[in-house]
């Protein structure tokens, strides 16, 4: 039942075997500071257990033990000279015994020149705290008064180094003076994330200003600040309040767990992002005009690191950008490996799928189409928070090693400018990559990932994975088609492009449909009494439609009912200036249109403006030419208005000949010298008015 080195308790009491002899127990008493050890006779102690009045109980200093194989070496120093002065004293067989403890210790007296008060205080903590040489080391952390701050009143003087002699006085550090440090580490270090020595210096201006004439003695040291500093403040709190909030959760804050612990198998999650690659391109129909960075958008399943859907092109990341991206996943990508140049594309290393889950950022995900996209296909989007890159550092990371492949490479790679004095020039001038190139290349990158890239060193298996998994993509995807539960399902591309590009409302007139300032022709929607220009008997002002920014050459109208109708409309003549542009193209074509229009109505208008100003000036001229009195009657005047129109048409007739006339005189004619009068004898005119009535 008994064992050396057991602990019971007894009347509240803690008592540890130190010896056994024959019928008996030697017990020592570990709350009792002035403790010898005691003798009890074996077989009452054991009644003792029976009636519980002896107990087995949890040794107190099993932890400070175990940790003082920790200690400094000075520790182990200190504890290996108090052992070896009691060492005889505890491993006698008899130490127990009075008389024999008392020759132990007068030996050791002689031999190590110790007070006997020093003996008795080494063997009781030796037999307090475990029978063990590491007993013997003392609990340094309750030195010292840690985690209190002591109060200095008084200066002190800095005596430098050693040796050197070196004197100066130092301030005191009063609770006033705490005071200050902390205004100015909060409000400089940690607020405006300041440098230390600038924090000083704020300290030292600070006593300037409070304490005028104030000797350079006693304003504390640098040293006096970065002391309080380190024993008030935590560094990890520090470390919050110095750095951006968004960047200590993407890059400082410690993660504790996978993406792999949120996916269950193959096409469970997909994750997107987009970058603008770091490479100038150039227009493949002329090499010298540069056309500027292309954008790359991946989608790559989570589970497998397979690369599903890409987009390489000119359009802006958006939401658009990213609908391509995806229908390149549910789609064959046989024929753009063709398209690029490839022979023969390996089987099985291109899978077409559609996913339960999309992730990626907000910017790209945020649509009114969500709803749609869950409903229609079952997807749901998951988007990170802002500033929260680290969460889709998967396809980070998949972008970044497509970047590298050409990095150092290719020719018109983006580089930070560098001025010419320094024999700099502008990266942009040696761009000679044509987009389908480029395209070539990375799908080439992408090919050679899903196939053979190495995922051991950022892969983290289930638990279920065999050790004969090779971490590669292309093993990773099929054996989660096998092993893991069937999340794989597949969709139309039209359907879902129909579902998933960019909607809005079409408005009917006798001119078309009209969207975006365009306008749309359907000899099916003529039929329908749709562009009539009685429009009580055109069934809809407005209808939804479809439309591709890429190209506006084409419009889908949908027609409500129980089974809607797509109806496919195309650009009609009149809008014919914008046939074939994108939708980015047409609106910066209106914009510079705009502009003309607006010039020219400015002008029109300024004229306008001239135009009536002339003429209050020309009605001035009138009122000041006309007579102000007549010399004939108002009827008289009123007769004599067809003589006075038949002079002043003589007159003008007279003076249109003076200019020249298209016929040529007639040498020797009769009738030359009466011409003109004949043109203006009265008889003829009414002659020729007769004729003609």
């Amino acid at each position: 039942m008994f064992q050396i080195n057991d602990v019971f308790k007894m009347d509240d009491t803690l008592y540890r075997v130190l010896a056994l002899p024959i019928d008996h127990v030697v017990l020592f008493n570990m709350d009792d500071q002035g403790a010898m050890p005691e003798i009890h006779k074996r077989n009452c102690l054991e009644e003792m257990a029976y009636d519980a009045d002896l107990i087995r109980a949890e040794d107190p200093f099993l932890e400070h033990v175990a940790a003082a194989e920790f200690a400094s070496d000075s520790d182990k120093a200190i504890r290996d000279q108090r052992f070896s002065v009691i060492q005889k004293i505890v491993e006698d067989p008899e130490f127990y015994i009075s008389s024999r403890r008392k020759e132990l210790f007068k030996d050791a007296k002689s031999k190590f020149n110790k007070q006997a008060k020093f003996l008795w205080q080494i063997c009781r903590l030796y037999w307090r705290k475990g029978l063990v040489p590491n007993a013997l080391i003392g609990k340094y952390c309750n030195s010292g008064a840690s985690g209190k701050t002591r109060n200095c009143n008084k200066p002190r003087v800095w005596r430098g180094k050693e040796g050197t002699g070196d004197e100066k006085p130092i301030a005191a550090v009063t609770p006033r003076t705490r005071e200050h440090f902390d205004t100015v580490i909060k409000r400089h270090y940690l607020a405006q994330r300041k440098t230390f020595a600038q924090t000083y210096l704020k300290l030292q201006a600070l006593y300037q200003t409070l304490y005028r004439d104030i000797a350079d003695e006693d304003i504390p040291t640098i040293n006096q600040l970065r002391q309080h500093y380190e024993m008030t403040y935590i560094e990890v709190e520090v470390l919050k309040q110095r750095i951006d909030k968004h960047k200590y959760e993407k890059d400082v804050k410690a993660k504790s767990s996978t993406v792999n612990t949120e996916v269950n198998g193959p096409a469970d999650i997909f994750g997107t992002d987009a970058t603008r690659a770091k490479i100038h391109l150039v227009s493949k129909k002329d090499r010298s005009l540069i056309v500027g960075k292309p954008t790359l958008i991946l989608v790559k399943d989570v589970f497998s690191r397979m690369v599903m859907g890409w987009y390489l092109g000119f359009e802006n990341p958006s939401y658009y950008s990213n609908v391509l991206a995806f229908a390149s996943a549910i789609s064959d990508k046989v024929s753009e490996y063709t398209e690029a140049g490839f022979e023969t594309v390996p089987d099985g290393l291109l899978p077409v799928a559609i996913c339960q889950k999309i992730s990626g950022d907000k910017g790209e995900l945020y649509t009114h189409r969500g709803e749609t996209l869950r409903k229609n296909f079952g997807v749901t989007f998951t988007t990170s928070r802002s500033y929260g890159s680290d969460a889709n550092g998967i396809i980070e990371r998949a972008l970044q090693s497509v970047e590298k492949s050409f990095e150092h490479d290719l020719p018109g790679i983006a580089q930070p400018p560098k001025a010419k004095k320094q024999g700099g020039k502008d990266s942009r001038l040696v761009a000679n990559v044509t987009i389908e190139e480029l395209r070539e290349y990375v799908l080439e990158e992408i090919l050679l990932h899903n196939q053979f890239a190495d995922l051991s060193n950022s892969y983290d298996r289930d638990d279920d994975m065999p050790t004969g998994l090779p971490l590669t993509p292309i093993s990773l995807w099929r054996w989660g088609i096998k092993n893991r539960m069937g999340t794989v399902r597949t969709v139309s591309k039209k359907n879902f492009l129909l579902t998933m590009l960019p909607r809005g409302m079409a408005t009917a007139s006798v001119k078309g449909f009209c969207f975006e300032g365009l306008y749309f022709w359907s000899e099916r929607l003529e039929e329908l009494g749709f562009f009539e220009k009685n429009r009580t008997i055109a069934p809809y002002d407005q209808l939804e439609c479809i439309f591709d920014p890429s190209s506006m050459n084409n419009l889908m109208v949908i027609l409500p009912g129980k089974k809607p109708e797509f109806v496919q409309c195309y650009l009609s003549d009149r809008s014919r200036y914008y046939r074939d542009c994108s939708l980015q193209e047409v609106k910066v074509l209106q914009r510079a249109n705009r502009k003309t229009d607006e010039k020219t109505k400015k002008e029109h208008n300024n004229a306008l403006i001239i135009r009536e100003i002339r003429k209050d000036e020309f009605i001035k001229e009138l009122k000041r030419k006309k007579p102000h009195s007549h010399l004939k009657s108002d009827a008289e005047r009123l007769r004599d208005i067809p003589e006075n129109r038949k002079a002043e048409l003589a007159e003008e007739r007279s003076e249109r000949m003076q200019g020249g006339s298209i016929f040529e005189p007639v040498e020797g004619s009769k009738h030359q010298e009466h011409q003109d009068d004949a043109l203006y004898n009265p008889e003829v005119a009414e002659l020729l008015k007769n004729k003609r009535n």
